[in-house]
């Protein structure tokens, strides 16, 4: 009899724990399939594939949202996963969500997130979106490069060869094709600082590491870049004095006004010119000559007591040298001749 009552009891204690486990169970079922409302702040972020060759920003004078207040129906269940995936961010992809054209798109946040897959999977509603609107401006990416110009100190000589030249000498730009059109005709500046050019060696070719340079001002300027930041510039200070080979020059005979019909000069072939003179002076004075400013002139001038003796050399005068240039003591001005009287019957006598 007694072992009859215990085992009743504890028949009566299994069937309580049942009853009270599948009371649970049918509750949490309950409340994971009634519908309640949940509010998250999520942060929108524009997404743009790297091999699109597109950009974009939130449109100008748009004020970006930091975050927007989403408020989502649904079960519990649902809710939670839709949470859980979202992770506090509400993604604006460029191409999905997104308009992938060239423009300025508006874009209506709670029907980005009422068609999401994953609200609909998670079979959750959006019941509003604060703010609901954001503005995108979307823009293709293109290339092209920038010359580099130097600004060379006031007052500052460099040899004809030496001038200031970058290295490289254009900045590579990468932008919206928007920003790219408004660097049409623009340049790269390189500032030369006074103080850097005075510290070389004139004569010496140089080379400045590491210049920054400035690019164009651009009040609208975004997703830009330039390449590279800074560059080398190679030059060479005037020297104070330089040295020139002058080129050929013709060889003139000049005869005293008296001497001439008298007599006949001539140069022996390959000796009508002058050739290889060097000549050293100021830097300016010898620039006036490389450029053809100046052009000096080969002259041999015979006397009378010169054509009767019949000389048959004479060091050439090289005439028009600027001031202060010197032709070198190593420089051949000798000059063959070949002297003839004319007779009278040559002059007709």
């Amino acid at each position: 009899m007694a072992n009859a009552k215990a085992k009743s009891r504890r028949i009566d204690l299994r069937t309580v724990l049942l009853v009270s486990m599948v009371t649970l169970l049918v509750w949490l079922l309950a409340e994971s399939r009634t519908v309640r409302t949940q509010i998250a702040d999520l942060s929108p972020r524009l997404e743009v594939g790297t091999a699109s060759g597109l950009v974009a920003r939130p449109a100008p004078g748009f004020a970006w949202p930091e975050s927007v207040k989403v408020t989502f129906s649904g079960s519990t269940a649902g809710l939670d996963q839709v949470v859980r995936s979202l992770q506090g961010r509400l993604e604006l992809r460029v191409g999905i969500e997104v308009l992938a054209t060239p423009g300025v798109h508006e874009i209506d946040m709670r029907e980005v997130l009422r068609t999401s897959e994953l609200i609909v999977t998670a079979g959750a509603g959006v019941v509003e979106v604060n703010p609901q609107r954001v503005r995108v401006e979307v823009d293709s990416l293109r290339e092209t490069s920038l010359p580099v110009r130097i600004i060379e100190p006031d007052g500052v000589a460099f040899e004809s060869n030496g001038r200031p030249t970058p290295m490289p000498g254009a900045l590579r730009v990468r932008g919206p094709s928007s920003v790219l059109a408004r660097l049409e005709g623009a340049e790269g500046l390189v500032r030369l600082d006074p103080a850097l050019v005075a510290g070389l060696t004139p004569g010496r070719a140089e080379t400045l590491g590491r210049l920054r340079v400035e690019v164009p001002e651009d009040q609208d300027r975004w997703a830009t870049r330039f390449e590279p930041d800074y560059v080398d510039v190679a030059l060479t200070l005037r020297s104070r004095t330089q040295s020139l080979v002058l080129s050929s020059m013709p060889v003139q005979i000049q005869l005293a006004p008296g001497e001439v019909g008298r007599w006949r000069v001539s140069l022996p072939p390959g000796g009508q010119d002058l050739v290889g003179v060097e000549v050293t002076g100021p830097s300016d004075q010898i620039e006036r000559l490389r450029s053809g400013q100046l052009v000096p002139e080969a002259v041999v001038t015979l006397s009378f007591d010169e054509l009767e003796r019949g000389i048959e050399s004479k060091e050439a005068q090289v005439m028009g040298l600027p001031t202060g240039v010197q032709i070198s003591p190593e420089a051949n001005l000798m000059v063959r001749l070949g002297i003839q009287r004319i007779g009278r019957e040559e002059n007709g006598g």
